[in-house]
This record gives structure tokens, sequence and C-alpha cells, in this order.
């Protein structure tokens, strides 16, 4: 790069994302053959899978390579069997040293998987994949780590609800299987069965809304939305996806005898206590609003529209300072709502916006402010962890910042290169250099603040930090950072706001990042 400007010919080079060590050297595509691929086998030289987990920290090094078990899958119920949930400090335990641990999940079923059992724990293969959900992927996919939150409902409730729902399940395998495929050889592995799976379970998931337990509905509608869009599919059917999910949620509330409301009325959810409740309204309210400030819709015409605040209707009561599943105060989310119909006036023009859209811009970065001076000033609870946790601390600064960001950028329209712009780039990218480790759930959970900050960053140290990052991230399977990569280059080289550079890589296709 000259001059603080990416080479207008950066571009991700076609990899195989499981393949052998010589050919990722190479950068050459790899056709993933066992014992040796072709281009080895032609070339003469020795066959080496070791780089198996594609989301290890690039400090780690490489680790020698695993052996598949050829032996069958045993009966009997191991300590982390499908049937008998394991004791939560072994389950935290393991999550701790990931993917170290690992090995024993690799799997080893030669039982044909398809056609699909109409019961997936029926099979050896997708029980494994179950197994691995309940002590990997629903640690993998919170901000917080494992001891932090042992009620955490991804790895509690979750799973019992899915071997009773055959929708769930399916979607829930889904996940497993994709995020297992990422850090472990999979030879079973296969886009066709993600999509069977998928498809099963939103048709299940259409035609049983109404008649399912609504918060199973729920759930199924929000795990799907994930898969879709993670898979860069169907992103113009997310509102249609979460209108399920949203009316599936206030049915469920509202038949929760352990659900009251205060005296204007609003549902109150304790963080503990209705945890389930207090889970999904976030999990939803991540997808409402840290992704509609992500959102650009196809054709730029499906665009969104909520008559209501989504937190409109509820009165949060957390232990925790830190939100553990988001990463950050829950009091910056109610604000970014607010902010979203202004940042989406600011985007229409490229020149100064109106004094009213002005005047609201002012008072909630006065209000987000304040929230954060009074985050600093409150003593924590002694129960709460979150105060001493470096890395949850990291990610609410990022949050703090990107919100800042925004609002300096799309609605001030403060130049790029400005000081106040770029101490805010600084402070963002020290934290992800020095406390939010590469691929870690604490990034994928920060993926807001990281695409900004590299958008707005003009130092070449800052640009080819973040784009190795979203490299690794797209390299490890998140595809939708693909379009981010291109985004970047050619936000940087033409210096327009990164929805303009959206515009014109993503087109009609949209743009959606979560």
């Amino acid at each position: 790069m000259q001059g603080g400007r990416a080479p207008r010919n950066t571009k991700v080079k076609p990899r195989s994302r499981l393949g052998c060590d010589n050919c990722k050297k190479l950068k050459t595509k790899c056709d993933e053959t066992k014992p040796s691929c072709l281009k080895c086998s032609k070339r003469g030289i020795d066959c080496v899978y070791s780089l198996e987990m594609v989301f290890q920290n690039p400090k780690m090094g490489h680790r020698k390579p695993k052996r598949l078990s050829k032996s069958p899958v045993s009966n009997k119920r191991s300590s982390l069997g499908a049937s008998e949930s394991a004791p939560l400090e072994k389950s935290v335990e393991k999550c701790l040293l990931l993917p170290f641990n690992m090995p024993s999940f690799i799997p080893s079923s030669e039982i044909p998987i398809l056609p699909l059992p109409e019961n997936l724990l029926d099979h050896p293969y997708f029980r494994e994949a179950f197994d691995f959900y309940r002590h990997f992927t629903a640690h993998f996919v919170v901000a917080a780590k494992p001891q932090l939150y042992p009620w955490n409902p991804l790895h509690t409730i979750v799973p019992e609800l899915a071997r009773d729902n055959k929708n769930l399940l399916d979607l829930l395998v889904s996940h497993a299987l994709t995020h297992r495929s990422l850090v472990l050889t999979d030879e079973n592995y296969n886009p066709h069965l993600i999509e069977l799976l998928v498809t099963r379970g939103m048709y299940n998931l259409i035609s049983t809304v109404g008649s399912a337990r609504n918060e199973v509905t729920c759930i199924s509608a929000l795990m799907l939305c994930t898969q879709r869009i993670f898979s860069v599919a169907d992103t113009d059917k997310y509102r249609e996806i979460i209108e399920i999910a949203h009316t599936s949620y206030m049915a469920y509330i509202e038949n929760d005898l352990d659900i009251t409301r205060n005296d204007t009325g609003q549902y109150v959810l304790h963080e503990k206590k209705n945890c389930l409740a207090y889970f999904l309204r976030n999990w939803i309210g991540y997808f409402e609003i840290i992704g509609l400030m992500m959102y650009m819709a196809p054709n730029r015409a499906n665009t969104f529209f909520r008559e209501k605040l989504v937190y409109e209707q509820f009165e949060l009561r957390n232990d925790s300072k830190i939100d553990l599943f988001l990463g950050f105060n829950i009091d910056f989310l109610l604000i970014f709502d607010r902010l979203i119909p202004i940042l989406k006036e600011a985007d229409k023009t490229n020149d100064h916006i109106s004094s009213d859209v002005l005047a609201k811009a002012l008072e909630w970065e006065h209000e987000l402010r304040a929230q954060y001076q009074q985050f600093r000033s409150t003593p924590a609870k002694p129960t709460d962890p979150t105060e001493s946790d470096d890395i949850l601390n990291a990610t609410n600064e990022v949050f703090y910042n990107t919100g800042l960001l925004q609002l300096y950028r799309r609605v001030y329209k403060i130049p790029r290169n400005s000081k106040i712009v770029q101490n805010m780039v600084t402070k963002i990218y020290k934290r992800f250099k020095h406390v939010i480790e590469s691929a870690s759930s604490a990034e994928n959970c920060a993926i807001l603040p990281l695409f900004v900050a590299a958008c707005e960053s003009i130092e070449k140290e800052h640009r080819n930090f973040f784009y190795e990052r979203f490299k690794i991230q797209f390299l490890g399977g998140n595809f939708p950072t693909g379009d981010v990569l291109k985004i970047l280059v050619e936000t940087w080289n033409t210096g327009d706001p990164w929805i303009k550079s959206a515009e014109r890589v993503a087109g009609e296709n949209g743009f959606f990042l979560i």
C-alpha cells in the first residue's frame, strides 16, 4: 500500500480451507484426498494435513496431524454422550481448552448418513454432532467464557428442547456440522447434507407455527436466520424469519407465569430467573439492531420498518454490567436502536443533514457518553464476574467507540482523516490487537466494531491488521466476509463511505454482516 491506500489488485486467492499443508503454502486449490492429495501424488512428496483448526490463533503454530479413527462408534455412553449430559464442570473445562480437546469429536461413523433418519439422534454421526454442539458450538457463539456464563441457554436449555423437537434438532445439528467442519477433519461433511437439514428444518418450522411450543419456534427461527445469513443465502427473507421469531416470542412470554409486568405494563425480564426469555430477547435485539446497522437491502428495496423499538415493551434486570451473550452494556443496544433511523436518514445524502436530525444525533451522542461514564463509575455487584474480565471490557469499549464512530462519520460527516475519527479507530484497533483474539467467540460477537473501524482506518498498520483479521474469518468459513474484503479495498481506494462501496460490491444481492 502507498499513501495509506490498499493496492487495487488486492484479492483473496482461492484456497482450500481444509487442504494439505503443501497446497496451502502454494496457495492452490487442494482436492483434499487422503492420505495424499492429487497434487502431492503427482509431485512425489509427502502430503500432510496438519493445520486442521482453521480458526487457530496464528501464534499457536502448527500441530501434529490427527488420524481419523477407523473403529465403529460404540453404543456405550461416553462421558459426553448424547443421552446423558456431562457435568457442567467437565463441559466448561473442555471448552476452555478448545480446540485441543476436540479430537474425541472427530467423526468416526461408517454407517451411511443418507437418507436422513427421522430422528437424527438415532444415528451415531448426527449424535456426535449433537454432542459437539453442546460442548463447543454453544459456547462459541456467545461473548463470555463458559466459566462466566454457566447458565448459557444455548448450552443448558436449547439442547434439551431439541431432543423433543425434530425441526429444532435439524437446525441445531446443521450448525454443529458446519462449525465442526471448520475446526476438525470430517470426511463425511457435505454442503448438500447441510442444505437438506436446513430445508427440512425450515419446512417443519413453517408448518408447525402456532402448534409447536412458542419458545421452540422462536429458537428455530433465530437459528435458521443465522444459518441462512452465514451461508450468504436468502438475506432478503431475513425480515420474514425474524417476524416468526418475534411473534412466537411474544406468545411465549405472555404465557410464562414467571414473567411479571411493572407499573407501566412492561414485561420484567430477570437475567437469571427468566434466563431463556432474557436471552431470546437479546438474541432478537442483536439481529434487529446490530444487524440493521450493517444491513443493505437487496436492490435497496426491502428496507426495514418497525412500529416499536425492540425493547419498548421490556424492562431488563441484569446482574452483570456487561451482557454475557452480547459482550457489551445492554443499555448501549437500546441507544443504538434509537440511532438507526438517524443513520438511515443520513445515509441518503452526502450533504449536510437537517437540523432536526442533527439535534437528535447530538442528543443520542450525549446519552451514549453519559451511559458509558455511568458504566465506568458504577461499582459492580459482588456476584458480577464481568467487572474484572479483560475480554468483555474490551468488547464493551469497542462497541461504545463504534457507536460514536457511526455518528461522526455517517451523520456528522466528519472527514475520515480527522484526528477525532482516527483516535476512535486506534482505540478499537488496540483492543482487538492486544485483547480480542483472532477468530475467537469475542471477535465473532464484535464483528460490527471490527468492520466499522476497518473501513474508517487510514494507517497502513491498521489496514493490514484489519484485512488480515477478516481474511482469517473468510478462510475459516465466514463467507459474508468475502464481501467485506472487497468492500474494504473499495473503500480504501476510493475514500467513499462503506455504504457506497457496499452498493457497488454487493449490488443486487444486498449486504448483511452479523
